[in-house]
């Protein structure tokens, strides 16, 4: 029963909050997989999560980022076929970055808030890899970082697969040290189910099971909150 204004609000937040969650932000980009740990190649891997997603109804937005971005499209586009849902601007949204701006100042300005932008209306973003080739080396990609803040920042669902290495498993790594803090009064089941993201040398299959198991018990979590 609503027994204040402040009910109303609490209900429609919450009510805001699971419908976004069904819309997932892929965040990723990679040059080198060195430091991968699923068994099979990378592309193959985030094809056909994101071909998974769409199956089970999420709705995708991808920065595009370096190696991510084009197995993410396809992999959706798979996905409708299977589903029958062939109308792009429902099931996927494309964001790449304007990369000519020469100043450096006004470039990270600008990207800030496209960052911003592109996360409002997700509710959820998942994490892959986070590295790239600079100065003749390989880094880690500040990028993949920004948007894990972004993304904290705004409250949403923060999932990093702890496996696919680099400023990933550097997320996955501060989440599992304090889960609570990412996730309130969790159960231990859902933790559980965290953990499994990290796992190494799974199978492709394996992983994007353990994902989806994720992403259920994170809807049952908001639900009974």
């Amino acid at each position: 029963m609503v027994e204040e204004y402040s009910d109303i609000t609490n209900i429609l937040k919450k009510i805001e909050s699971i419908y976004l969650s069904k819309n997932i932000f892929i965040s990723g980009s990679f040059d080198d997989f060195e430091k991968y740990c699923v068994r099979g190649k990378v592309e193959s891997f985030v094809e056909n999560l994101s071909k998974k997603l769409h199956e089970e109804d999420y709705k995708i937005t991808s920065g595009y980022g370096m190696g991510i971005g084009s197995s993410v499209i396809t992999g959706v586009l798979r996905g409708s076929k299977t589903t029958g849902k062939e109308n792009l601007d429902r099931i996927l949204s494309l964001k790449p970055f304007p990369f000519h701006i020469e100043d450096g100042i006004e470039r990270e300005k600008i990207w800030h808030k496209y960052r911003q932008d592109m996360l409002k209306n997700c509710g959820t973003a998942i994490f892959l890899l986070g590295n790239k080739k600079k100065e003749g080396g390989i880094q880690l990609a500040d990028g993949v970082r920004k948007e894990f803040a972004i993304a904290k920042t705004q409250g949403m669902n923060l999932i990093p697969i702890g496996a696919t290495g680099y400023v990933s498993k550097e997320c996955f790594k501060d989440m599992c040290n304090n889960f609570e803090q990412y996730y309130p009064n969790s159960d231990k089941n859902l933790n559980k189910a965290f953990q499994k993201l990290g796992s190494k040398n799974v199978s492709e299959k394996k992983m994007i099971g353990n994902i989806i198991d994720f992403l259920k018990l994170l809807r049952k979590y908001h639900m009974e909150m």
